[in-house]
């Protein structure tokens, strides 16, 4: 039955709304909630699946792209200077690891940092909870890159039921914080590491 009644009032949709929107107004409000109900049901089915970088056209991904990478390496600049941090894992730095490969892959160091807190486990977790409060530009999630910057502790949260010392042997240390940073702008994302790593 419903069926039927979505087929009756998207049809005359396909003859075009505007003969009617002067004179049967009754009936463009009628296509509108049609329209607004489409509108509805395709967010509903693609909104888990496109992360928002998905979202820009084709031809402004570059200006995102190089954008996440200043922001990045900027960030990550702060973080390697700062009291409570231990290490800093950052592509776009000479002494990564595998900086000649990033070289020849990336135009910057891109916009995923991670680094260890020199309070360990503790230090992240209080790190994750000033982040949880609605007044932060980040968000807490495992999954990351895009236009929103997410923060996450491995220790607390996506790695917590694995034992410690299989942890620290894939390279999880207690302190590791795993970044990516999005589009809200390096001051504002320094003000507020700043802020959460005073309290860690």
């Amino acid at each position: 039955m419903p069926e039927a009644r979505l087929s009756i009032d998207l049809n005359p949709i396909r003859g075009g709304l505007t003969p009617f929107a002067l004179g049967f107004r009754p009936f463009f409000l009628g296509a509108g909630a049609a329209a607004v109900l489409l509108m509805a049901v395709w967010l509903a089915v693609l909104a888990g699946h496109l992360s928002p970088p998905g979202y820009y056209p084709g031809t402004t991904w570059h200006a995102h792209e190089m954008l996440f990478g200043y922001v990045g390496a900027v960030i990550a600049g702060f973080l390697r200077g700062h009291s409570a941090v231990a290490h800093v894992h950052y592509p776009g730095f000479p002494d990564f690891p595998q900086a000649e490969l990033a070289r020849r892959q990336m135009r910057r160091g891109g916009g995923l940092i991670s680094f260890d807190l020199a309070g360990g486990v503790e230090a992240g977790e209080t790190l994750m909870n000033y982040f949880a409060r609605r007044d932060t530009p980040m968000e807490l999630a495992v999954s990351l890159g895009s236009a929103i910057s997410y923060i996450q502790h491995p220790a607390s949260m996506t790695h917590a039921a694995v034992p410690e010392a299989d942890r620290i042997a894939r390279g999880i240390t207690p302190g590791l914080i795993r970044l990516s940073v999005g589009l809200e702008g390096a001051d504002v994302l320094i003000e507020h590491l700043d802020r959460g790593l005073a309290m860690a």
